[in-house]
């Protein structure tokens, strides 16, 4: 018998022994850091309901557990009910706070199951929703480059009005919002959408594809409550690239807004408007065009189309509350006395 044979035949190498006993201790240490991580999530949870509720905000819950161990950190909260008297009302079967055990540099907050939604700043019939989604997916964190971004990310969102027969479908929705970068002033915005449907009773309309590229510089300085100062100091909100469409009906918009001193919206936006048929017979269905006035738009379009060479092109422009398409006042002043 060789010395090998010999070695083998009395037990395990020291090396195997010791990496046993690290592999051992490393888990040991992990479990614990996982717990620790689960325990300060937890905690934050909790400070986060306290300081709204001190802020006037009616927000309950029910269970709060721990999951995902040993490759996820996640909280699951279960019937977490969130009610502001100026602002609304969201109710949801379940909410999914994931993160890395490791880093909490990132963290993606999922709703689970049936959603009650009330949007305060909406008319009574289209104020309280109800609905689910098969992806409801928000996240938060920082970034090497950008110093913080925002990402949500919807599927198959279905929503049905409680006070009538309003529905709303949207098959896919990205937003994306983060500073151009670390020391930058300007908030870059993208959101990019398709498959949108809209039904309410008779009334039918779709979009194809929404899409909105924008620039909000100064965002630091923006207060959503008294926006008034970012305005003063030159703040702006700059679309770089709106489109809507309806194939083959296509809106594509580029331009500038802001503030006048009077706390108008001002701006200049330049539309250029492609095949529009389809438009205009959403906004038929919608009951915003009579049967004659959505011919008498079909035909000045398709005259209008054909001087363009296949291209209707607009300038918006917004100022002391008046909208002015090519100079023209969008809605005719009555004659004074």
């Amino acid at each position: 018998m060789g010395p090998r044979a010999e070695q083998a035949r009395k037990g395990p190498s020291r090396f195997v022994i010791g990496l046993t006993v690290f592999t051992a201790l490393a888990f040991v240490l992990y479990t614990a850091f996982w717990m620790m991580g689960a325990r300060t999530v937890k905690n934050a949870v909790l400070t986060f309901v306290d300081e709204q509720r001190a802020a006037g905000v009616n927000l309950t819950h029910g269970a709060i557990k721990s999951e995902g161990f040993p490759f996820l950190l996640r909280i699951r909260i279960t019937d977490i009910d969130w009610q502001a008297p100026q602002m609304g009302h969201w109710r949801a079967d379940g909410l999914y706070i994931d993160a890395l055990p490791y880093a909490f540099d990132r963290v993606i907050f999922s709703p689970q199951g049936k959603q009650v939604l009330r949007v305060a700043a909406l008319p009574p019939p289209y104020r309280d929703w109800r609905g689910s989604g098969e992806t409801i997916r928000a996240s938060i964190g920082r970034d090497r480059q950008k110093g913080w971004a925002f990402i949500l990310d919807v599927k198959t969102l279905l929503l049905a009005a409680d006070a009538g027969p309003a529905r709303l479908s949207l098959g896919d929705l990205i937003v994306n919002i983060h500073p151009d970068d670390l020391d930058g002033e300007d908030l870059l915005v993208s959101a990019l959408a398709g498959s949108a449907q809209w039904a309410d009773g008779e009334a039918r309309a779709g979009l194809t594809a929404l899409e909105l590229v924008a620039v909000v510089s100064d965002y630091i300085t923006l207060n959503p409550e008294t926006p008034q100062g970012w305005a003063d100091t030159g703040g702006t909100v700059r679309i770089e690239r709106l489109l809507v469409a309806d194939n083959p009906a296509q809106l594509t918009a580029t331009g500038d807004l802001s503030l006048d001193p009077s706390g108008q919206p001002t701006g200049r936006i330049e539309t250029l408007l492609q095949k529009p048929g389809n438009f205009i017979v959403s906004l038929g269905a919608l009951g915003a065009l009579d049967a004659d006035a959505r011919a008498a738009a079909m035909g000045g379009l398709a005259v209008a189309s054909l001087a363009g060479g296949g291209n209707i092109k607009s300038i918006f422009t917004l100022e002391n509350g008046e909208i002015l398409v090519d100079g023209v006042p969008l809605t005719p002043q009555a004659p004074s006395r």
